[in-house]
């Protein structure tokens, strides 16, 4: 975190209220022992604080707990600022004998609270460092995988960069990603999410990026922006926030139209920047590899992978190629480092939960996607196992139901089915949940289950038949379907 002060934050964020039972407001608000009080993290998980440390606990209040209720807590492990807002809350700890240590900030709202910090060491950084730049990634599907992307390639360039941890995309996520940037930091690299209107443009005012890429625009959220149009909607607050300040964006090529009077962004695929050919190979045995011809700037490139990826992952890979080579200097031999260390840099950005792909004993195989879902990511992932069909004997596909489609969760539920419905017999499709199961269909080799614990048990043991098979594993968050690959593996290890 950057060099600020207690008073320097106190200045920017202007609270409600400071508690300090050693003093009134007006006498801390004197004092120069706070404004020379530097703070080095902001925490919201009191289980993450090292005794003495001097950062700030804020006290968030979730679905699941309340931050409030941890203030002895953190009192006890010696943390002088607290920034609370529920002040009631103080006074269950009032005879605490560390008390007289500690000082309250009452705000508002502490989400809030965070996004101002996060604001303040954004203008301090930019202030300070004319190379510090922010990137903003967006988009219906990708955006995590784009962003480990991003964050690898300009690593191995051996630029100085800081990225959202795993999907900090929110109005937490993104503000515990800004604490965490140092003054040396050349790029950020931050995922927004998108959950309504209003949400990506809020994210861009606390985070100021320069820069912006929209992975992709599908069904996502409908339940909070009706339909497609307006995801558009939603997901363009990142671009219009660029265009106010002349900042370069890259969309997919599907909305590229409505910025034909932009001149500052550029899309993806093109004729100049796509994937000419994608194919998975059984090269021997149980060898597998993925094969792609890509097109960057008019250049044909080769690249070989020991392992089956996704065709999405090669289609964000090339949007961060496309992306460096309109905002990097000698952009020609930059792509042609990258691309000589591209299979080390896409193997590493894969997260084992997203389209991972490993052997779990002698004849099977799994792709864990089991983080979440959306009908765009199936939709791509599955025509990725399409081509994997004729290289195993067997093949288990559990899907799991895509939240958050809002009116339209029976259309595209029902799409998905329709799209297995034709896949052959020795493909065994396993839908769980209420959405599939509201709209099932029968077929000899398609089953529906409302959720994970109908799963029988006799279905596990036709797994550990002796054809080679190939098991998918899809669906969103809630469904928590890691469950399927915990059971499967609990099996192998008993054998």
């Amino acid at each position: 975190m950057i060099k600020l002060s207690l008073g320097q934050i106190i200045d920017y964020v202007k609270p409600l209220k400071i508690i300090d039972f050693k003093k009134n407001e007006d006498d801390f608000k004197k004092s120069e022992e706070w404004y020379n009080f530097y703070i080095d993290n902001i925490f919201t998980d009191s289980r993450k604080i090292e005794e003495g440390e001097s950062g700030i606990f804020v006290c968030i209040r979730g679905e699941n707990f309340d931050g409030h209720d941890f203030i002895k807590e953190v009192i006890d492990k010696r943390v002088k600022v607290i920034v609370i807002d529920n002040e009631s809350k103080v006074l269950s700890v009032k005879n605490d004998p560390f008390l007289k240590n500690v000082v309250f900030i009452v705000v508002e709202n502490s989400i809030s609270f965070l996004g101002n910090v996060s604001r303040l060491i954004i203008e301090s950084l930019k202030k300070k460092n004319k190379d510090f730049k922010v990137v903003g990634i967006a988009g219906a599907a990708g955006k995590t995988t784009t962003k480990n992307l991003l964050r690898n390639i300009l690593d191995f360039l051996k630029f100085k960069v800081v990225a959202s941890e795993k999907s900090f995309n929110n109005e937490i996520g993104v503000p515990l990603t800004v604490f965490k940037v140092n003054e040396d930091i050349e790029w950020l690299v931050l995922e927004m999410g998108m959950r309504g209107f209003k949400q990506v443009d809020y994210l861009c005012s606390i985070s100021d990026p320069d820069y912006g890429i929209i992975t992709a625009i599908g069904p996502e959220h409908l339940e909070f922006v009706g339909n497609v149009k307006g995801v558009i909607k939603a997901e363009t607050e990142l671009t219009n926030y660029l265009i106010k300040k002349q900042g370069f964006f890259l969309v997919p090529s599907s909305i590229k139209k409505i910025f034909k009077d932009y001149h500052y962004f550029d899309y993806y695929p093109s004729k100049k920047c796509l994937i000419k050919e994608f194919r998975i190979e059984l090269v021997e045995n149980d060898f597998f590899r993925t094969f792609t011809k890509i097109k960057i700037n008019n250049r044909y490139f080769d690249l070989f992978f020991d392992t089956i990826l996704s065709k999405a992952i090669i289609d964000n890979f090339l949007m961060c190629m496309l992306f460096l080579q309109r905002v990097l200097k000698n952009e020609e031999k930059i792509i042609d480092r990258v691309i000589e260390n591209a299979d080390k840099i896409i193997l590493k950005s894969i997260e084992n939960d997203r389209f991972y792909f490993q052997k779990i004993y002698d004849n099977i195989f799994v792709i864990n996607d089991f983080y979440n879902s959306n009908y765009l990511s199936l939709k791509s992932n599955l025509e990725t196992v399409e081509k994997m069909f004729n290289y195993f004997e067997e093949i288990f596909l559990f899907i799991g139901d895509m939240l958050e489609l809002g009116k339209y969760s029976n259309f595209y539920h029902r799409r998905i089915i329709n799209r297995v419905l034709g896949y052959p017999n020795k493909v065994k499709i396993f839908f769980i949940g209420q959405c599939f199961y509201s709209n099932r269909i029968v077929k000899k080799n398609v089953r529906y289950f409302v959720d994970f614990n109908n799963l029988p048990e006799n279905m596990f043991r036709e797994i550990f038949s002796n054809k080679k098979k190939l098991i998918f594993i899809k669906g969103s968050r809630r469904l928590r379907l890691e469950r399927i690959l915990d059971r499967i593996c609990s099996k192998v290890s008993s054998l």
